[in-house]
């Protein structure tokens, strides 16, 4: 009889759900601050570097009270031009990722992992990207991979920024 009570008492143990660790991944998908590291202004030399003139592409953001808006910008010769215009903000308490290209209509992707060095965001009914991801390597320095499908192929690109002066 005693085993059987000790037997059942370990499966409740295990069983039980800890409501810290909930309010820990709550916290971890729902609080925009945990996307902050991306603030400033960062340069990616690499994308446009075949360009003749040769270019580069910059992301600048911001944070705001209620969400982090970006600009990308793409820099050949003497010429500058915005490309796109991104955001991640709160919707139904779930981080999305918005993205807007000149002349395009505006693409949402839903949140799929978040760390203290990375985010993903998805849309499986885009075909490329079909997902982006943010990954920061050190203080000064991240990389951003799309993903999707182009012309039936799996495709990736993967971008390599440097933090510029904010």
């Amino acid at each position: 009889m005693c085993r059987m009570t000790l037997v059942v008492f370990l499966l409740l143990l295990i069983s039980c759900d800890n409501p810290e660790d909930n309010a820990v991944k709550s916290e971890s998908v729902n609080d925009l601050h945990l996307f902050s590291w991306i603030e400033g202004t960062w340069l990616d030399t690499n994308t446009f570097r075949n360009y003749n003139p040769p270019g580069h592409y910059i992301e600048e953001w911001s944070i705001s009270n209620d969400s982090i808006h970006g600009v990308g910008l793409k820099v050949v010769g003497s010429d500058t031009s915005i490309t796109r215009y991104m955001s991640i903000r709160k919707l139904n308490n779930e981080p999305v990722f918005i993205e807007r290209e000149l002349g395009q209509a505006m693409i949402s992707y839903s949140y799929s992992k978040l760390d203290s060095s990375s985010f993903a965001f998805i849309n499986k009914a885009q075909s490329f990207p079909r997902e982006i991801i943010y990954q920061k390597n050190n203080e000064d320095s991240m990389s951003i991979s799309l993903k999707g499908i182009v012309e039936e192929f799996d495709r990736e690109i993967k971008m390599r920024f440097k933090k510029g002066d904010s």
